[in-house]
């Protein structure tokens, strides 16, 4: 075993469940669509009467899932950027076009998820639900505030190793580890 394996940390208890559970939690809500469309499919097929719920359970899960997804989006850098101008820069700028990029991701995240607080507190007030289910609009935006929240922890993590230099910006490679 060699100096660096010696030296090498392990993750600490917060990322490793934080790497984990957006995965987990992005498959259950991915099997979780895949039956509700089948459902709404079958029943509409077959001669019984149509599941009229399925097409707002659809709607909740798809907004889960794409709110949920945005923290791993994060950690891969999956999610939209225009990066062909910065690709072009030596290794030091991108690092700091990355923070930069970085930050004002940040700042979005934190206005929409002020925001969204703003619109769930009035789903609260004036007692919106969806027509269907009955379900309040409060736990329909929920999504978007954990997606919010995950995303900028996401990105604080990020920005660390990218300081750290334990990850590149701009990179095809995403971790040096």
């Amino acid at each position: 075993m060699n100096q660096m394996e010696k030296t090498e940390k392990k993750p600490n208890i917060f990322l490793r469940i934080l790497d984990n559970a957006d995965a987990v939690v992005a498959a259950i809500i991915m099997a979780a669509i895949f039956i509700d469309v089948v459902l709404q499919v079958l029943t509409r097929i077959l001669p019984v009467n149509a599941f009229s719920w399925t097409g707002e359970l659809g709607e909740i899960l798809l907004g889960g899932l794409i709110w949920i997804g945005l923290s791993p989006a994060v950690k891969t850098n999956g999610h939209i950027g225009f990066d062909l101008f910065v690709s072009r820069l030596t290794p030091r700028w991108k690092k700091i076009f990355g923070i930069l990029n970085l930050n004002l991701f940040s700042v979005c995240l934190a206005l929409l998820g002020y925001l969204t607080w703003g619109l769930m507190q009035s789903y609260i007030r004036f007692k919106y639900k969806m027509p269907i289910l009955g379900l309040s609009m409060w736990w329909v935006r929920l999504p978007i505030l954990i997606g919010c929240i995950l995303g900028i922890v996401r990105i604080i993590i990020k920005e660390y190793r990218v300081i750290t230099d334990r990850e590149r910006m701009y990179e095809r490679s995403v971790s040096l580890e």
